[in-house]
């Protein structure tokens, strides 16, 4: 709040110079931490004539600027009104689809690459609401994560896939399920206790789940992010590094505690075959990922050629579209669970791999 009158420039000079005096690292115990403030800047009279308004359009642009690049700043329009409305409604929605079990599960498959079996698959959150439509993942995810319903969702998650692997279980099919988790369900929420909860209700093992979070997780709070993934693990969980080579991890932060597996980013994945540039940094993280005896799953996979220059590299296991895409449970029962799959699947797989 600025005491003394002052144009509009000069308080986006200001709050630019607010948000830049972040920009040096924090050191804590001998790492570094970015932090990244957003800001959010109206004017009197001109956004408002009282205190009141002006401190809601505040409020408001500094929602903006949360959306918005790190060290952000935002100036408030009357549009950003209409969008932060836009913004509540659908909280309201899904609030209440979560409490009314209106949101729903696919099953991404992982593939090994060796024989093209499968090994897995990743439970993939989805949401199509009444009037909006399917609301794209990550629009709800940051809607959940902005609001605190996040670790609602993820309990929920973890219950469905709980109930899913029993369902599995009960016929036959034993498959190891990958469920994303947050930073703020991790460092705030108890991901260890929900999943131990679940898994005794359903009468299942833990070792039946594998928990993945984003690399910047650990940077945000490294001690407090060990501690939570230390408890996964003594449950049982396996524990994957997700977009691998997308954030801000050092060796530092995988040898402290490594993951059991690294996920390649798909953004590294998409030109493997054909960009010199991302053949060195994924061929630096199979090896990285070899010298610490962690498995590598290659994401995004769509066209052969990525395949292939992955599988000749080493790369133990992979997941994307030209694989298989998300299905619902009943269609990856069909395709890939049956005790007997049939023969013309089996080739199509093995052709969309390559290997035919």
């Amino acid at each position: 709040l600025l005491r003394h009158p002052a144009a509009r420039a000069r308080a986006i000079s200001i709050a630019e110079a607010c948000a830049a005096a972040f920009k040096e690292p924090i050191l804590y115990e001998g790492l570094e931490f970015y932090p990244a403030p957003s800001v959010g800047l109206a004017v009197y009279p001109d956004d408002g004539g009282d205190v009141v308004t002006v401190l809601k359009h505040a409020d408001t642009a500094m929602y903006q600027a949360k959306s918005g690049a790190a060290e952000s700043v935002a100036v408030y329009t009357p549009a950003m009104s209409s969008r932060l409305s836009n913004w509540l409604d659908l909280e309201a929605r899904l609030r209440r689809a979560v409490a009314e079990d209106r949101l729903r599960l696919v099953y991404q498959p992982k593939f090994r690459l060796r024989d093209n079996q499968l090994v897995g698959v990743e439970a993939l959150l989805r949401w199509c609401d009444s009037d909006y439509g399917d609301i794209p993942p990550t629009r709800f995810i940051e809607i959940a994560e902005d609001s605190g319903l996040i670790l609602d969702i993820g309990s929920w998650v973890v219950r469905a896939v709980c109930r899913q692997l029993r369902a599995w279980l009960d016929r036959g099919f034993t498959v190891p399920v990958a469920i994303n988790v947050s930073g703020k369900d991790l460092l705030h929420g108890d991901p260890a206790r929900v999943i131990a909860e679940e898994t005794a209700a359903a009468m299942i093992p833990a070792s039946l789940i594998e928990v993945e979070i984003t690399e910047s997780v650990l940077i945000k709070d490294s001690a407090a992010g060990r501690t939570a993934l230390k408890r996964l693990r003594e449950l049982g969980c396996r524990v994957a590094l997700d977009d691998f080579g997308t954030g801000y991890s050092s060796l530092a932060y995988i040898t402290r505690f490594p993951p059991d597996r690294i996920k390649i980013d798909k953004a590294f994945v998409h030109d493997v075959d054909t960009a010199p540039g991302n053949a060195a940094i994924a061929n630096a993280i199979l090896s990285l990922a070899e010298s610490l005896g962690v498995t590598v799953t290659a994401e995004g996979i769509e066209r052969p050629g990525q395949l292939e220059w992955l599988r000749s590299r080493g790369c133990q296991e992979a997941q994307g579209f030209l694989l298989a895409r998300p299905l619902s449970p009943a269609d990856l029962e069909r395709q890939f669970l049956a005790p007997a799959q049939p023969t013309a699947e089996a080739e199509t797989l093995a052709r969309r791999s390559g290997r035919l």
